[in-house]
């Protein structure tokens, strides 16, 4: 007799090619732009979302800054680029170092850009980009329309938080000790 296909057999199947997407991406790209866009194309595309973003967090009294954005009209963008330090949604995720996930951004009374309402934002999954106990920035995921992300969702979207996450934290440190090997051979001509 033929046999019918596992439901969650084919969803366990697509969540280890997304994840092995993500890893291949983080190990071939160099440039953390863009690795940024490249991986939240790839998620926005996978969990079938209307766009999201990526913050980068230079330190906890700064602002965050928006450097990844997929499905944000350049309006918006500059409007989320406003949101002082430590208020919005988004800081939330910084403060507990945890995803997050609003149902209805016009029930939530800690929403500071209320642009997104204007724009048609419904729902945001946030996750923190964490390495070495540091969080790095957020990525975060919205939709138009009501939405319900589900554990294994959130699950899966931390396993490539996780991936991204590292691969950002190694990029800066190669940066870090290229700049400082320039330094110390600029250093080394000028005093021969």
């Amino acid at each position: 007799p033929g046999r019918t296909a596992d439901p969650d057999c084919g969803r366990q199947v697509g969540q280890l090619q997304l994840i092995r997407q993500v890893a291949g991406l983080t190990a071939s790209i160099r440039d953390r732009g863009l690795l940024r866009n490249q991986v939240l194309k790839l998620l926005q595309d996978f969990f079938s979302t209307s766009g999201g973003g990526i913050y980068q967090l230079h330190d906890h009294e700064s602002p965050l800054s928006l450097v990844t954005e997929v499905n944000i009209s350049e309006e918006l963008s500059r409007e989320l680029q406003k949101v002082p330090a430590g208020k919005g949604l988004i800081s939330q995720v910084v403060k507990i170092g945890k995803p997050l996930f609003w149902a209805d951004l016009k029930s939530e009374p800690q929403l500071y850009c209320r642009a997104l309402l204007t724009a048609n934002w419904h729902s945001v999954l946030a996750h923190p980009l964490i390495a070495h106990e540091r969080i790095l920035g957020v990525l975060f995921l919205y939709q138009n329309s009501r939405r319900d992300f589900s554990a294994s969702e959130i699950d899966l979207l931390n396993e490539c938080c996780q991936l991204l996450a590292a691969a950002i934290d190694s990029s800066e440190l190669v940066e870090k000790l290229e700049w400082q090997h320039r330094l110390t051979h600029a250093s080394q001509r000028e005093l021969d």
